[in-house]
């Protein structure tokens, strides 16, 4: 073939094209703010829920009334990205088990949680996960129902409500294993799977948490 100098600026044309769009493409990656400012940092934050949802693939379910917790959040941070939000709730200990007579229950989560968006935020909403969610489940009576349920939750941050949401499963994709199953009428036993339902409102003291 022979190069004319249309065909040749032709070529670098679609060169300079192909790395223009490569530069969009590595600039795509959305980014977390707090307070408009996506200075790297970590910023504290403080969450609170009126409510916590807990069933397993049984048919258990807990009813907690509310929950607070305290974390941080990754400003400046890529999105997707691993790590951005973390949160270690406080004990719960207004819980009952309903099909359990009622039975008053305490929870204690052992872990801290960590948000990572897998996806890029669409309409202020990155979906992502919950991991290191570890949560012991103890009977207010002495040793008549406890376990302990883990796993990662499926999640999303929504930066226009500021919120948290740890999202329902269908029931075959119940993503927390039940380990340490004492009493409970066998209702609940190890090998069982669970899931919690929250959403989150977040604050700081910076402003609002954006994932753009």
């Amino acid at each position: 073939m022979k190069f004319t100098f249309k065909s040749t600026m032709a070529v670098t044309a679609l060169a300079s094209a192909a790395l223009l769009g490569g530069t969009v493409a590595a600039h795509a990656a959305g980014i977390v703010a707090v307070g408009g400012d996506t200075t790297e940092r970590d910023v504290a934050l403080e969450a609170t829920t009126d409510g916590i949802y807990f069933d397993t693939d049984y048919g258990i379910e807990m009813l907690c009334e509310e929950n607070a917790g305290a974390g941080s959040v990754a400003a400046g941070a890529a999105v997707p990205g691993l790590g951005l939000l973390s949160l270690t709730p406080t004990t719960s200990v207004n819980c009952v088990l309903p099909e359990i007579f009622d039975l008053p229950v305490t929870v204690t989560y052992n872990d801290t949680w960590e948000f990572s968006a897998s996806g890029p935020a669409v309409n202020g909403v990155a979906p992502g996960t919950v991991s290191g969610v570890e949560v012991r489940v103890e009977s207010d009576l002495t040793d008549f129902c406890n376990f302990t349920a883990a796993g990662d939750m499926r999640a999303e941050f929504d930066s226009t409500a500021q919120q948290l949401r740890l999202l329902a499963e269908p029931l075959v994709e119940y993503p927390l294993a039940i380990t340490d199953a004492q009493g409970c009428l066998l209702f609940v036993q190890d090998g069982d799977v669970g899931q919690f339902v929250a959403d989150y409102d977040v604050t700081t003291d910076e402003g609002a948490i954006t994932f753009q």
